[in-house]
């Protein structure tokens, strides 16, 4: 077997609106009671709290009022790659006090990204695994505000938050349409 290197890209940017929808959404968080702590399995994850078991449902509050800026802002960033036409399947918050995390895993779709809602200085941003080299490994420098979306296969994390600051993300899985059939003949 031989393996072939492709290039691929992480798309990072910022949500314009965020100073206006943060603490609406923060206030819509608080009333979420799940959790997830899971230290069997090879698994390490504290999660305290999100709401990952209604990711299908867009009739939550909290997505009506982030979904159209979500759609929006997918659209800009995959444009200049070349993709379109986003699909988003899952959408989902997810709160870190301190010594919470996320142990290393992928995502369904085609993307992933993630949406850092409340992130303080000493919060960790994502870990993420080079696909052609697991050995290497980079920890995404991003500020509150930010958005990043990759390839869901990536392998990724969430570090342990050894802050005394609440990390929130919004993270969610979609599909882009590449119109192929543009550049390629058959």
């Amino acid at each position: 077997m031989t393996l072939i290197e492709f290039k691929t890209y992480l798309f990072h940017s910022n949500i314009e609106r965020h100073k206006e929808i943060k603490n609406q959404l923060l206030d819509l968080f608080k009333t979420n009671k799940e959790s997830l702590f899971d230290r069997e399995k090879g698994q390490n994850d504290h999660i305290h709290n999100l709401d990952w078991q209604s990711s299908k449902d867009t009739s939550r509050e909290w997505v009506r009022l982030f979904f159209p800026i979500l759609q929006n802002k997918l659209n800009e960033m995959i444009r200049p790659s070349g993709l379109s036409k986003c699909t988003i399947y899952d959408v989902w918050f997810q709160q870190y006090q301190k010594e919470g995390t996320h142990g290393w895993h992928t995502h369904g779709a085609n993307y992933t990204g993630v949406y850092y809602l409340n992130l303080h200085d000493d919060n960790p941003g994502t870990e993420i695994l080079f696909p052609t080299d697991p050995l290497k490994r980079t920890i995404i420098k991003v500020t509150e505000g930010d958005i990043i979306i990759f390839p869901s296969f990536f392998i990724h994390r969430a570090p342990l938050n050894k802050s005394n600051n609440l990390k929130t993300i919004i993270s969610f899985n979609f599909d882009a349409i590449n119109p192929i059939r543009k550049y390629v003949e058959n």
